[in-house]
């Protein structure tokens, strides 16, 4: 995210965000989040994350169903992220 080639998508709801983000993410809860309208023109690699990564998986794979790029998420979420002693924010 620091370097600018990637583009990180917290999918947690609002409720959750309010919690702490990793910083540099952008918030698309998982519910309002249109393959169809993901615009990645700027061709920064998209990673997902969620609470523990099960969301991130689910609404990667269908991404990746509509673009036929694989899609990258964050395996174990922002419990692992936090885990891990990284900073949120």
């Amino acid at each position: 995210v620091a370097s600018g080639r990637a583009r990180l998508i917290d999918l947690r709801t609002d409720d959750e965000v309010a919690e702490g983000m990793i910083p540099g993410a952008e918030h698309i809860a998982m519910d309002r989040l249109n393959p169809k309208s993901l615009d990645n023109a700027d061709g920064r690699t998209v990673v997902l994350y969620c609470r523990s990564g099960r969301r991130s998986r689910v609404t990667g794979e269908k991404i990746a169903a509509y673009t036929g790029q694989p899609a990258i998420h964050l395996a174990g979420g922002i419990l692992a992220w936090r885990e891990a002693g990284k900073p949120v924010e």
